[in-house]
């Protein structure tokens, strides 16, 4: 009788403990087939099904042009296989019988052509795009070979993390808004490498988290204050929208039940049980708003006459929400008028933390300070906090040694960049205090331009029709400065009284070095270029080496040569005062 080997169940329990396992040999042409042992009783041995195209139709033969009994074996030597090509195999098993079951799944392996040393060509069109916080993804045009390309190396930061057999590969496991460049070659059965290919890169997804914040009832009323429990189920980290946790209440039964009342996920803002005095508006507050002078921190009295450029702004700021707040001080020349619109803030920072801000460049002159508040999540101000009597001098600078220097403005701020992500210095600064009097909020204002920066950046871009890269070029900076000149940030100098007092060199960016440029300007032979932005650059540095050496003052080769000292200051006092 015939034993009928049913195809399901015996392709079932052939395919699953078969394993080919190919290993070339030193010599073209030869390879050896291993595979896992059948486990049948009667089992008689197989047949190996080979060719050089993939097999196209079912059992018996699935279209391969040779086939070979080799028996009860599992692995089996091929010695005479044509080189330089992609052979495809198959297994099956026969029972004593003569019964033969279907194919095991199907291999293939590239043989090396004899004496193969032409690598694939160089991978083309490679991308990289950000999927996710931790994942990029990477694409490629296939590469040619004489023979076949085997797979892809893929290289991250100019080293090798990874291969590929196809012409996508995801990165993984990476850091959320991180910069990653790559670049990928190709290679063949014969170990030849190609070049690597034009780079590609991306910056991953910054991590993104949304606050959801439920909190307990109030606590019992004690000593007119009561407490709460709150937490965020996401567990952001941040406290952005973080409800209040405490708040004053009347000792009475009526302040118990407002407590139970308040159970619920958010609540008014809490009242504040010594509020300060007049200049606040709850529940964002400023307090204890002092001035310190740099040179030996000592606090300044009202009216006070001082001899540093430099003071420091000192306050604490509040808010009953415990929302992230910042402070924000108006500083304006004694016959100027306050705006509304702060010329300095700070970071935000955690409620009922003390700030300190440093302004330095001071000019000689009397001058006036408010200060308030502002909370992140709604922008929310408080009212303007004076530092004294609203009508009177704050401070006075009178350095000594030096000579007034009449202007009814503080020094503009001039931005000149470069830029890019990660760049830090201060111009970065100033771009961030730009753009944030103009409307568009950054989440600091430190010295690093970030992923943050370069969104609000994009925003900006938008709304002025530049390139949306989030890079604040030349054009972006051409327009921040144009919207920032003519805004009630700054006002131009209306004395037309010129005098230097200070030495200045390439780099120097200063009130004077604007001065300096304004005198030099009226002869358009020395300085043609005419830039009156109050920076010492290349243009500034060549007018004055050509007025030096028109008046006299210093040869190509001698002292002070393009540099402003007492004798060029001198020179140019005399000639335009």
């Amino acid at each position: 009788m015939t034993k009928k080997i049913l195809f399901p169940i015996f392709l079932s329990i052939f395919l699953f403990p078969v394993l080919f396992i190919f290993v070339p040999l030193a010599l073209a042409g030869t390879a050896t087939l291993n595979w896992n042992a059948n486990t049948e009783s009667d089992l008689a041995g197989y047949k190996i099904y080979y060719g050089t195209s993939p097999r196209t139709g079912a059992c018996p033969s699935g279209g391969y042009s040779n086939n070979l009994t080799v028996g009860n074996v599992t692995s089996y030597i091929f010695n005479s296989l044509t080189d330089g090509a992609t052979w495809y195999f198959s297994l099956s098993a026969y029972d004593t019988s003569n019964n033969g079951s279907c194919f095991s799944a199907e291999v293939s392996k590239v043989l090396p052509a004899v004496g193969d040393t032409t690598p694939p060509t160089t991978p083309t069109n490679l991308s990289a795009t950000a999927v996710s916080s931790s994942q990029i993804n990477l694409s490629l045009t296939d590469s040619t070979d004489n023979v076949g390309v085997t797979g892809y190396r893929i290289y991250r930061g100019g080293t090798q993390i990874a291969t590929s057999t196809t012409t996508s590969y995801s990165n993984t496991s990476l850091s959320p808004s991180t910069s990653y460049s790559y670049t990928v070659s190709a290679y063949d059965a014969a170990g030849n490498v190609s070049s690597q290919s034009s780079s590609a890169s991306a910056t991953t997804l910054a991590v993104s988290c949304s606050e959801n914040w439920s909190c307990g009832n109030w606590s019992d009323c004690s000593n007119s204050s009561q407490n709460r429990t709150c937490s965020d189920a996401n567990s952001c980290g941040t406290v952005n929208s973080k409800p209040a946790i405490s708040q004053s209440c009347s000792s009475g039964g009526g302040g118990g039940g407002g407590g139970g009342g308040g159970g619920g996920g958010s609540s008014a803002p809490a009242t504040i049980s010594n509020p300060p005095s007049v200049g606040v508006l709850l529940p964002v507050v400023v307090r204890n708003l002092s001035i310190v002078k740099d040179e030996d921190k000592t606090a300044i009295t009202e009216g006070q006459t001082i001899n540093s450029p430099t003071v420091i702004f000192q306050a604490i700021v509040f808010d009953s929400d415990n929302s992230q707040v910042r402070l924000e001080v108006e500083l304006r020349k004694g016959n100027e008028q306050f705006t509304g619109v702060p010329t300095i803030f700070s970071d935000y920072v955690s409620s009922g933390s003390t700030v300190q801000l440093k302004r330095g460049g001071l000019v000689y002159g009397a001058y006036r300070t408010k200060a308030r508040t502002k909370r992140y999540s709604d922008n929310l101000t408080s009212n303007w906090l004076d530092f004294g009597d609203q009508n009177v001098i704050d401070f006075t600078i009178n350095p000594s040694g030096t000579t007034a220097v009449p202007t009814s403005s503080l020094l503009p701020l001039i931005l000149t960049g470069p830029f890019g992500l990660d760049v830090k210095s201060d111009q970065v600064v100033i771009l961030k205090q730009m753009l944030n009097s103009l409307g568009f909020t950054t989440k600091d204002i430190n010295n690093q331009y970030n992923q943050d920066t370069a969104s609000t950046v994009k925003l900006f871009q938008q709304k002025y029709n530049i390139s949306q890269t989030g890079i604040a070029g030349p054009i972006t900076r051409a327009k921040l400065n144009e919207l920032y000149k003519g805004s009630a940030l700054s006002s131009p100098v209306q004395s037309k009284t010129l005098f230097l007092s200070t030495n200045m060199k390439r780099g120097s960016q200063t009130n004077e070095v604007k001065i300096l440029q304004e005198m030099l300007s009226k002869d358009k032979e020395i300085y043609p270029e005419q830039s009156t932005i109050g920076i010492f650059g290349p243009a500034t540095q060549r007018a004055v080496q050509r007025f030096q050496l028109k008046y006299g003052i210093t040869t190509k080769d001698g002292p002070g040569y393009g540099y402003v000292g007492p004798k060029t200051r001198a020179k140019l006092n005399g000639l335009y005062k």
